[in-house]
């Protein structure tokens, strides 16, 4: 009678399917760099583990028919973010039931893959490994915050709060204890355990004799921890005048549904000319093409500077892309030009992506398998220095002109609506004025057209309750450009009271079509730009004399 070598149970026949990779229609290249691995699976065993792995497959399928010749090859699906280890634990456990291969090493890794393709059954070993054992336990933190296992977090946090030493490991060494305010360390570090007797004394001869134990190593009682103290924003080097930031807004589909004003900030920082750099992300609404209100994503680049350097300017572009996951299909873009940042006007942005379009699935933006979108900004920083409060000679002067250029005027002239451009300060009578210019759309002819207005920026400082107001006049011009053609220009005169109303102007101040249009003589052709002014003259001011914030 002749031996078989066949699996004599279901469970080793399956084991023996998945190693064999006999008749596998699948094959997922797993991992990244020299690591990857080509692993064969079967779509109908996959299916029944998962509905991540039901609509992926179901999608396929559907590919396969609409095409016009179906193609014979094994599909083969990347998957970057996931270990090759984890991945082979996932498929045992898919195929056998099998988890011997399951350990405090890749526990974490494993994870992540069992909730990237809904293996909920996989999720409890997972977090059933105990936290000793675990290889780091801050990463545990991280994706029991990622994936809201809230009691798998707080067991994390007890065996951190029972073993600092341990948990922090070699990182311990490179905490800059000795930078550490005397007060904030005895209250803090002291009671917390973590320090030896000998550590400790080494930090506290430090406070008391910085001059004579500030070389790590030396002393009666060694110095174990470095006392280089972090690098200025100003300091860094500032020749890289360009930088990309990046940010993923998961679970998209969830913070479509969020109410206006829900917002989303990046977690990194990019520094791009000695400035710290975030993307900030915000739900708005703006009419839509029958006239109401649709939400859209206004994204915007924030200069995160304005706490630590109160006088501090720079000029900077941007590009914005909503990067598109579909093969073919383009990014969804917008820029500005030469906006002026300062601690003032600190952020700049875009309103109009509807979440209707970036849902859409034609235009690839959403990641639907990991509900996600990716967002991109490219940004150019001109010039960046700090400010020496270079205004007019006489800040208290009863009457100024404020001038600003809106260069690249063709191009600023297709951005959206409510799009701003905002000038320098000049100070006049001890207050701070702006222009600041809008886009808007016409009521009557439905035509862009440029918003022009003054604005104070000193209204806010007088204090709560306390009124302040100054009857002035001005004159907003247009200038011209052109020989022998006229300034446009409107006067107003106005009061104005406290910081309830601190800006006033034109809307609708001039079409854009009139406004590059060269026989009028505004439109610099050659340079791409107009120049703006505002003559201000302050009749009567009363009020608070306290001294007003130089934007």
């Amino acid at each position: 009678m002749l031996s078989s070598s066949k699996p004599r149970n279901s469970m080793g026949r399956m084991k023996h399917l998945l190693s064999s990779g006999e008749d596998a229609d699948v094959h997922f290249l797993v991992g990244e760099g020299e690591g990857k691995a080509l692993l064969p699976a079967h779509k109908l065993i996959l299916k029944s583990a998962s509905d991540e792995f039901k609509s992926m497959f179901h999608f396929d399928s559907q590919q396969k028919e609409n095409a016009e010749i179906a193609s014979a090859d094994t599909p083969l699906i990347e998957v970057p973010d996931v270990e090759v280890g984890a991945f082979k634990v996932m498929l045992s456990f898919i195929y056998a039931d099998d988890l011997s291969a399951l350990d405090g090493d890749n526990a974490m890794a494993v994870l992540y893959a069992a909730k990237k393709y809904g293996i909920s059954e996989l999720v409890v070993p997972c977090v059933q490994i105990p936290i000793p054992k675990l290889c780091n336990v801050f990463l545990a933190i991280s994706r029991a915050r990622l994936f809201g296992l809230e009691d798998f977090g707080h067991q994390c946090l007890r065996y951190i709060s029972a073993n600092r030493r341990s948990a922090l490991g070699p990182a311990l060494f490179k905490i800059r204890f000795p930078l550490i305010s005397t007060d904030d360390f005895s209250k803090s570090i002291v009671p917390s355990g973590v320090l030896t007797i000998e550590e400790f004394m080494g930090v506290y001869h430090f406070h008391c004799h910085p001059n004579c134990c500030g070389v790590p190593g030396g002393g009666i009682y060694p110095l174990k921890f470095p006392t280089k103290t972090r690098i200025s924003d100003w300091n860094m080097p500032r020749g890289n005048n360009r930088g990309t930031l990046a940010m993923e807004i998961e679970k998209f589909s969830e913070f479509s549904r969020e109410k206006v004003g829900t917002d989303r900030e990046s977690e990194a920082v990019v520094f791009i000319k000695g400035l710290p750099w975030k993307i900030w992300a915000e739900i708005r609404t703006q009419k839509g093409q029958r006239s109401t209100a649709e939400k859209c994503l206004a994204l915007f680049l924030w200069c995160a500077a304005s706490e630590k350097e109160p006088n501090w300017s720079c000029k900077c572009s941007a590009t914005f892309r909503i990067i598109s996951q579909k093969s073919g299909a383009k990014d969804l873009t917008g820029k500005f030009n030469d906006r002026l940042f300062n601690n003032k006007a600190n952020n700049c942005g875009l309103v109009g992506f509807t979440f209707a379009e970036l849902m859409d699935p034609s235009r690839g933006l959403c990641d639907k398998n990991e509900d996600k979108v990716t967002l991109v900004v490219d940004v150019i920083v001109e010039e960046s220095q700090k400010l020496d409060n270079k205004l007019n000679s006489d800040p208290n002067k009863s009457n100024g002109t404020i001038l600003m250029e809106i260069c690249k005027l063709s191009e600023y002239s297709r951005e959206i609506s409510r799009s701003e451009r905002i000038s320098e300060t000049v100070q006049i009578n001890g207050l701070s004025w702006k222009i600041v210019t809008e886009i808007e759309i016409g009521e009557e002819n439905n035509e862009k057209c440029l918003g022009f207005y003054l604005w104070c920026t000193a209204a806010p400082t007088a204090a709560e309750g306390e009124e302040w107001n100054c009857k002035f006049s001005t004159n907003f011009r247009i200038l011209r450009q052109k020989s022998g053609a006229k300034d446009f220009s409107r006067k107003l005169t106005y009061n104005f009271v406290n910081n309830k109303l601190n800006d006033f102007g034109f809307p609708n101040f001039i079409t854009f079509s009139e406004l590059m249009d060269e026989d009028k003589g505004f439109y610099d052709k050659n340079e791409d730009k107009v120049t703006l002014a505002i003559d201000v003259a302050v009749n009567e001011r009363k009020g608070t004399k306290r001294k007003l914030a130089i934007g």
